[in-house]
């Protein structure tokens, strides 16, 4: 089973859970959340951290709550995801996302 710590090197705010008020949230805010909603998710149900770090766009509502029905917080989100992707933080692969080991460990330290 992999354990992950989070990075010693990361910005106060993710420690903190700050990084979504305005003025601190940056292009790994919504990267971030979606990860940390996939981490709770496979701890309640006693999977491998890792073996679960996959989304769809239904799993962005249990993740975003209300906040998926603004707009423009929509738009921002898939603006966002599509970077993540180029720069391959995270991988389409059919119907869902994946965490790759970049985006994983931009976050994280592993001992995988």
């Amino acid at each position: 089973m992999m354990t992950m710590t989070l990075r010693s090197d990361l910005p106060i705010k993710y420690y903190l859970n700050l990084h979504t008020e305005e003025g601190l949230n940056d292009e790994f805010t919504l990267l971030f959340e979606i990860l940390q909603y996939l981490i709770k998710v496979s701890a309640s149900k006693e999977k491998s951290s890792s073996s679960n770090l996959k989304f769809s766009s239904k799993s962005l509502k249990y993740v975003f709550g209300d906040r998926i029905k603004d707009e423009t917080f929509k738009i921002n989100l898939v603006k966002s995801l599509k970077t993540m992707i180029h720069d391959e933080y995270l991988k389409a692969e059919g119907d869902f996302i994946y965490f790759t080991k970049k985006g994983l460990t931009y976050f994280y330290l592993t001992n995988d």
